[in-house]
């Protein structure tokens, strides 16, 4: 085959790799050292370098350009519903710890994992230690009694382990009404944390209390773990027909009661105390958190008379939901971890 290369030059190079150069000599570089002379003629021929890294990297970046692979993200931020909880919180002027978010956005992956997320209507963390960071709604942060959010009434004092009554007109009122509601079941509990001494006549833990005018029978509607002693645990779905246990124990943990209609169950932690044939007639008057809220509720100076709880609270929920052992054992599990991560368990 007949030689592309013109006249007076030379080709250099690897084979494949040739680059073509005008020819040049010594007499080309005048007045320098012979060892200069050939550094010179080498410049000139500038050749090819061989950089495995650079190889390396233009590889690696045409291998990227044609994968179809996407560019790797950030790793991923709060779930979106704890978030929205976060701003509500943070909008109405308060401050949350990185603790506090972490355990509150790990406690929203649990209820959703364990298929608990969409049972409940209201569900507090009652995380910022102040009552208007207590007040928000985990499941719909929105600043109205159609949200749920809770509006403290009386000295219920709040801090970093969650809320604490004062056993005499304390509460916290979920704007939740069975009735309102159209509910056929329900499901109320609290986490206790604080102050498992003896307590007073009446003490509530959640409850609604609806009295009748013309003598009609009255309505309450509670669960308390002590109802003026340390022994005694009661649940009502089913106006004063009070059910109660010696069994269980005093002490810190969750605290749940819930009816279908025709049973009221009563649970501590996740072991049921009592189930028992009892057909649903809730009070027609909101839920209270630390009392069972009645008519008029300060009109003697109480929350519903001598019925507010001076125990401390962790967390709170509420919904029309009869849940069965699997949820409440998975629920039992969330609130510990979320109260121990919290240290006030």
């Amino acid at each position: 085959m007949k030689s592309s290369r013109r006249k007076g030059e030379i080709q250099h190079g690897f084979p494949g790799k040739f680059k073509t150069y005008k020819k040049v000599g010594f007499k080309e570089v005048p007045e320098l050292s012979t060892e200069e002379k050939q550094q010179e003629i080498l410049n000139k021929m500038k050749p090819w370098v061989y950089d495995p890294s650079k190889i390396k990297a233009k590889f690696s970046m045409m291998a990227k350009a044609t994968s179809g692979t996407p560019a790797p993200t950030p790793p991923p931020g709060f779930d979106p519903d704890a978030q929205a909880f976060f701003t509500a919180v943070e909008g109405g002027g308060d401050t949350l710890t990185t603790t506090e978010k972490d355990a509150t956005n790990q406690l929203v992956l649990d209820l959703k994992a364990d298929s608990l997320w969409s049972v409940f209507d209201g569900f507090y963390p009652l995380v910022g230690g102040t009552s208007s960071s207590h007040k928000w709604n985990l499941l719909d942060p929105q600043d109205t009694n159609a949200a749920y959010r809770v509006t403290w009434l009386g000295g219920m004092t709040h801090s970093s382990t969650g809320c604490l009554g004062n056993g005499f007109n304390s509460a916290g009122n979920t704007h939740w009404n069975f009735v309102n509601e159209s509910a056929t079941e329900m499901s109320v509990g609290i986490y206790i944390n604080d102050n498992m001494a003896p307590t007073p006549v009446q003490e509530y833990d959640f409850g609604a209390f609806d009295t009748f005018a013309g003598g009609a029978p009255k309505d309450d509607s509670m669960i308390s773990i002590g109802f003026s002693d340390k022994t005694t645990k009661y649940v009502a779905f089913y106006r004063t027909s009070y059910q109660s246990t010696f069994s269980g124990t005093y002490s810190n943990g969750l605290f749940m009661g819930q009816t279908n209609g025709n049973t009221s169950q009563l649970y501590q932690n996740n072991t049921q105390l009592l189930s028992v044939s009892q057909t649903a007639a809730i009070a027609d008057y909101p839920w209270g958190i630390g009392t069972s809220l009645r008519d008029n509720p300060f009109g003697s100076g109480n929350p519903g008379g001598v019925s507010s709880g001076a125990r401390g609270y962790g967390t709170a929920f509420i919904g029309p939901t009869y849940l069965n052992q699997t949820q409440i054992t998975a629920l039992n599990t969330a609130l510990v971890d979320f109260n121990t991560t919290l240290s006030r368990n």
